[in-house]
């Protein structure tokens, strides 16, 4: 909706308009004739074909356009919620939505950093920019978008499933025929995994447990992380999308400013690297992130009656999600954690090793020593 709801110039018509008149007219986008009477319709500039002067959603009807905009993020959240569950329950193969994961879990620890800083996101909204700027019809724009995007759907036919999913849920011969391709395909001899598939079966007996939102809020320290994250992730998303809708009041050509705005978060994707070396997790904080943009273009419409309300937002939320960051426990160089249950065990027992216990020494007297 970045360039589907942009609104073109326009001006009411009148009666007496003809075609050299309009040619001769200026597109002042005011909603009434002689500041009192409403507008019996509207001539919008021609420079650009989107929704809003496809159905005259301008002055009184433009709240439709931020509306639309809610929707439709609406049943992005619904999607990540979903996909969360299930690709924990079926496989993430089958759920491209999650793919991040599937790279994350088959990258070693000090490569996993470089992975995710890089900026496909960026890269390619930039490549929208420059597809609105050539074609500038919201609908020519919908069928390239979904032509591009049809062959990713292919993919679905031999995009491998997690090796460590496929261990946690106990397809040995698939995970280690999955380790097998994938050393084939960059040239490497495959790894021996049959002592991880042996310690593997040793658990096999063990209950196992059925993972799902409430799973999150198990412990302190986890409702302590996942709250942290959830506000994180909305507060970034509500950020980003607001800056994005509005970009239509910033100075400047719209299409190069739609380039900016994307490239521009490049170098920061690749400083991810310097400083930072499931499922069902990934999914529900995707959903809080689809809260933030739900809320943006609600936000992006009453700062044209409040100037300045979304950038003022933005700057007091991010620097409390700053904040929250700082408490969060440092992930560097950690191995990743296979299972909720080892994220908990493992936080648990870090909290334990660094109580203090008070006891009596032979004279009564109180000491306080590290366990």
């Amino acid at each position: 909706m970045t360039f589907n709801g942009q609104q073109p110039d326009f001006m009411c018509s009148k009666a007496d308009m003809g075609n050299s008149n309009i040619k001769q007219s200026v597109f002042d986008n005011v909603c009434h004739v002689n500041q009192t009477d409403s507008c019996g319709g509207y001539i919008f500039n021609d420079d650009m074909n989107t929704v809003v002067n496809e159905w005259n959603l301008v002055c009184d009807s433009k709240w439709i356009v931020a509306m639309i905009t809610t929707i439709q993020i609406a049943g992005d959240l619904v999607g990540c919620f979903i996909s969360g569950h299930l690709g924990d329950m079926i496989g993430i193969g089958f759920f491209l939505a999650i793919q991040f994961n599937v790279t994350t879990e088959i990258t070693p620890t000090r490569w996993r950093a470089i992975i995710i800083s890089v900026p496909a996101w960026t890269m390619g909204t930039g490549i929208f920019a420059l597809a609105c700027w050539r074609l500038r019809n919201w609908r020519n724009i919908h069928l390239v978008t979904a032509a591009t995007g049809l062959p990713v759907l292919l993919t679905i036919c031999f995009v491998q499933e997690s090796p460590r999913l496929l261990l946690a849920k106990r397809r040995y011969d698939d995970a280690e025929n999955v380790n097998k391709r994938i050393a084939s395909i960059n040239g490497k001899p495959a790894p021996n995994m049959s002592q991880v598939i042996e310690e593997a079966k040793e658990h096999e007996n063990e209950t196992k447990p059925q993972y799902s939102v409430l799973y999150l809020f198990k412990t302190r320290h986890s409702i302590k992380l996942t709250i942290g994250l959830l506000f994180i992730w909305m507060i970034v998303s509500y950020t980003y999308y607001g800056l994005t809708f509005g970009i239509q009041s910033l100075a400047g050509d719209l299409y190069l400013n739609m380039l900016l705005m994307n490239t521009i978060e490049c170098p920061a994707f690749y400083s991810i690297m310097f400083i930072a070396n499931k499922t069902t997790a990934y999914g529900l904080c995707n959903t809080s992130a689809r809260i933030g943009g739900m809320v943006a273009p609600q936000i992006v419409s009453l700062n044209d009656k409040i100037p300045g309300l979304m950038y003022f937002l933005s700057a007091v939320l991010l620097i409390i999600s700053r904040v929250i960051f700082f408490t969060f426990p440092d992930t560097k160089v950690k191995p990743l954690e296979e299972t909720l249950e080892s994220f908990n065990n493992n936080i648990q027992s870090t909290t334990e090793h660094n109580t203090v216990k008070i006891h009596c020494d032979s004279n009564g007297n109180e000491k306080a020593n590290p366990t």
